[in-house]
């Protein structure tokens, strides 16, 4: 995650590097990845980032 945020990085994403007001949800299967991605991202500047609590599992139940 580190690599495609960090300013200068090879790697650095452009979704991150050209759009600092766009909104990002992060999500894995149960939450718990994704709640470290996020803070992840905010430590690193992104400023409109959201967590999935619950994950892909509890969205998925809500769906029923």
């Amino acid at each position: 995650m580190e690599f495609y945020l960090a300013e200068g990085s090879p790697l650095q994403a452009v979704a991150f590097k050209n759009a600092p007001d766009k909104e990002f949800v992060v999500l894995c299967n149960l939450g718990r990845q994704s709640m470290l991605a996020t803070e992840t991202m905010q430590d690193m500047g992104v400023k409109n980032v959201k967590n999935l609590v619950g994950g892909y599992a509890e969205w998925k139940k809500k769906l029923k």
